[in-house]
């Protein structure tokens, strides 16, 4: 039985780029990717989901945003995070 479980990267931050970290992370194969960006304007987070969303599509690492169902939904995110 395949494990629908695996590692879980939450890219916040990054010191390389969003995209650098999502590639990395679908090469390496993992689960799942999830966008996390504070204090950004709402343009340069739907870019960056877009791109994210991109870099994911056809893989088998799911694309996760955070905090946003309308740019979840606009992407075609896999999911939401929705904190407390």
């Amino acid at each position: 039985m395949k494990n629908p479980f695996g590692l879980y990267l939450v890219i916040t931050d990054p010191a390389t780029s969003y995209e650098t970290c999502a590639e990395a992370a679908v090469r390496a194969n993992l689960r799942f990717v999830q966008l996390r960006m504070k204090n950004v304007s709402r343009e340069y987070f739907l870019s960056t989901a877009k791109n994210l969303r991109a870099i994911t599509a056809g893989t088998q690492t799911l694309f996760i945003v955070n905090d946003s169902p309308e740019i979840a939904a606009e992407v075609g995110a896999d999911g939401v995070h929705l904190g407390q």
